[in-house]
């Protein structure tokens, strides 16, 4: 009994924590927009009937989220389509000029389009190296992956990204000094995975020289 509980548990979790990751993601694109949609249909009268075991309110939140994301869908569809046409560009430009000239809002924007930049080139190396670091307590160890090896200004530490499992969407960035981390030789995706599973593919490594 105990092999099949095993044996199911191997097979469902991937589909769990799939699940898991990708509601959360759909939360966080649809809830600036969910009420609004909700309202309307509310209003309207459509599709906040009972259905199955769903009563009309479930009903209406989940319509809600569906024509909110192929709204976004089509309009992320509309913007590629019409920047390929480079019919946006000047658009783009005039607005990025305008947006730079907001004192609060211009430096939120630069950085978050570096990360995007970041996360969607293939070529660059999003996470350079895999750490032990103390954290949450320097009693314990946990995973991280080096965000950024140069130091900080005129302090010798360097940028690491915590996340948390088995959500890697959300996490801590701290910065440590080099002789605080223990640095081993395991890939960036094993600890990915390692991460996701909860520990339960934890791969071996070895421990390398502390970087000084």
């Amino acid at each position: 009994m105990k092999r099949n509980f095993f044996a199911g548990l191997f097979i469902l979790l991937p589909f769990a924590l799939t699940l898991f990751i990708v509601s959360f993601i759909i939360n966080i694109l649809t809830a600036p927009f969910q009420d609004i949609v909700s309202t309307i249909l509310n209003y309207y009268d459509i599709l906040d009937k009972p259905f199955l075991f769903f009563s009309g309110d479930q009903m209406a939140q989940i319509s809600s989220k569906i024509f909110v994301l192929m709204a976004l869908f089509g309009i992320v569809m509309l913007v590629g389509f019409l920047g390929r046409l480079l019919l946006l560009t000047s658009i783009i430009r005039v607005s990025e000029v305008l947006i730079h000239r907001i004192p609060m809002v211009s430096p939120i924007y630069k950085a978050t389009k570096e990360i995007i930049k970041t996360f969607f080139n293939s070529q660059a190396n999003t996470f350079s190296k895999v750490v032990l670091v103390p954290f949450p307590n320097p009693n314990a160890y946990c995973i991280g992956l080096i965000s950024q090896d140069k130091p900080i200004g005129n302090y010798d530490t360097i940028t690491v990204f915590i996340p948390t499992a088995p959500n890697l969407t959300i996490g801590y960035m701290l910065a440590f000094k080099p002789a605080d981390l223990i640095f081993v030789d395991m890939k960036v995706d094993d600890a990915v995975k390692c991460i996701v599973s909860c520990g339960i593919m934890f791969p071996e490594y070895k421990i390398l020289l502390e970087e000084k």
